[in-house]
């Protein structure tokens, strides 16, 4: 889902000639090359999730990795349940203040 949103949002994210400007100085500042444009599309298409897994394996801790959720404090915390999260901690946006 994330690559076709990627791969079906790209029209529109260079649809204005400063959305272009943007985009081309995000890939000049993080140096992707002067063809960035043209190849983003056929890049992304190549992406597969084996290749997401190894990049992740490679360039994220696990074990120190912390997710933030927000909603239905009730159902998100069955969900996680289910899904064989052992620990967690629920913030009311109280504690943020």
């Amino acid at each position: 889902m994330a690559k076709e949103y990627l791969i079906g949002g790209f029209p529109l994210s260079t649809s204005t000639l400063g959305a272009v400007a943007s985009r081309w100085m995000g890939g000049y500042i993080f140096d992707l090359g002067p063809a960035y444009l043209n190849e983003f599309v056929p890049k992304v298409a190549q992406v597969t999730a084996p290749d997401v897994l190894a990049a992740v394996r490679k360039d994220f801790d696990l074990n120190r990795l912390v997710i933030v959720v927000a909603g239905d404090s009730k159902s998100i915390v069955s969900s996680l349940k289910e899904a064989g999260f052992k620990s967690y901690k629920k913030i009311t946006p109280k504690d943020l203040m």
